[in-house]
């Protein structure tokens, strides 16, 4: 593994190589861990957590990853064939926002070769989705309008200097158009973009987080109504999203919320009590979007919704949810939804490493729901 991420530590690289040495891509989770070290990116204090077989060469690799401005998730994929093996991963906790060099340091080292092809998801809760609903028009018009009367409900402007923005166009009565707009202001995604470009890569494709695992989610339980609606969670925070058959109808970013704070030198019984605290503002997050999503859809809401990567003790809160609400409300393992995108020797590293689902799904499947990836970046 090189040690290139990770100059100006405290911890030299060689104590980190030697912490790490032997870790390699696995059947299975529980034969290492990947190892978590406290380090420094081109200067900057970060947490990361690293399984990897040292750096790769691009050549079939396709990357995931999940950035919501002081954390990122790479995932590396590599495809032979119709088979997919996990080459490693990183998880990267910065004190403050990184810049585009720490992010650049970072991915270089991880896969150096220029070329190589990633999916990228943001989450931001500046972020923006809004239907509406346009007349007839040729498809050669239909852009311009529908970015015309977007700009009318998105409070910021949809220039591609500015924004990152995507349409889906549906067909509707009377030869009409339904159209659902996907937003967020360009700089709360700048430095990754940036870096992406900076080190050859090339991108294809920009989600918000959430809405990307709900384009994969084909095997929906035969009970569900067109309309579902689910909440995915990745640790600190997470996205309540609903979709109508496959178009996205709503949705609402959750958090952030503090990481779970059972690591530290409190007592078991103060310890106990952070995450009993925690597990009520995750609880109050998700509640609050179910009362915007049912009031926002009052005629067509979803009668069934899908809890997942939450912890178990959310249980207690689920009974509440479906008596305060009064629609079904279940907790999903989300590795099984994925069988048909993900190998079975990744799902198992998703199932121990829930932050990874994500960008595991993104390097795997390879696509976005609604793309916002600007003309000047998209791949031609």
């Amino acid at each position: 593994m090189s040690s290139a991420p990770i100059s100006d530590s405290a911890t030299t690289p060689s104590a980190i190589e030697e912490a790490v040495a032997g870790v390699a891509v696995l059947p299975a989770p529980d034969v290492h861990a990947p190892e978590r070290v406290e380090a420094r990116v081109a200067g900057q204090p970060t947490t990361l957590s690293w399984l990897a077989d040292g750096p790769h060469s691009g050549k079939g690799v396709t990357v995931g990853i999940e950035y919501d401005g002081s954390r990122l998730v790479v995932v590396a994929l590599k495809r032979t064939g119709r088979q997919s093996s996990l080459q490693g991963f990183i998880t990267a906790d910065f004190e403050q926002a990184p810049t585009v060099a720490q992010i650049s340091q970072l991915l270089r080292d991880f896969v150096p070769a220029r070329g190589t092809h990633v999916q990228l998801a943001v989450t931001s809760s500046r972020a923006v989705m809004r239907r509406f609903s346009l007349p007839a028009l040729a498809k050669a018009q239909r852009l311009a309008a529908a970015t015309w009367q977007g700009q009318k409900v998105v409070p910021f402007q949809l220039r591609e200097e500015e924004a990152l923005y995507g349409f889906s166009f549906l067909p509707g009565p009377n030869k009409s158009w339904q159209v659902t707009l996907v937003a967020l202001p360009r700089a709360d995604a700048s430095p990754v973009l940036e870096a992406i470009e900076a080190i050859g890569w090339t991108l294809q494709s920009i989600s918000i987080s959430g809405t990307c695992i709900l384009d994969t989610v084909g095997e929906a339980p035969p009970d569900t109504s067109r309309i579902r609606a689910v909440v995915l969670w990745s640790l600190r925070r997470g996205a309540f999203v609903a979709y109508e058959g496959d178009q996205l109808q709503f949705h609402y970013d959750l958090g952030p919320l503090p990481d779970l704070p059972l690591k530290t030198a409190a007592t078991d019984e103060d310890k106990s009590q952070m995450a009993s605290d925690w597990l009520q503002e995750m609880g109050r997050a998700i509640g609050d979007a179910l009362e915007f999503y049912l009031g926002a859809y009052p005629q067509s809401p979803a009668q069934r919704l899908e809890l997942m990567g939450v912890p178990e003790a959310v249980a207690p809160l689920v009974t509440q949810w479906q008596e305060r609400f009064g629609l079904s409300v279940v907790v999903v393992d989300p590795v099984q939804r994925f069988t048909r995108h993900v190998p079975e020797r990744i799902r198992a590293w998703i199932a121990a490493y829930p932050s990874l689902l994500t960008a595991a799904v993104l390097a795997a499947a390879g696509r976005a729901t609604v793309d916002l990836t600007p003309p000047a970046l998209a791949v031609t």
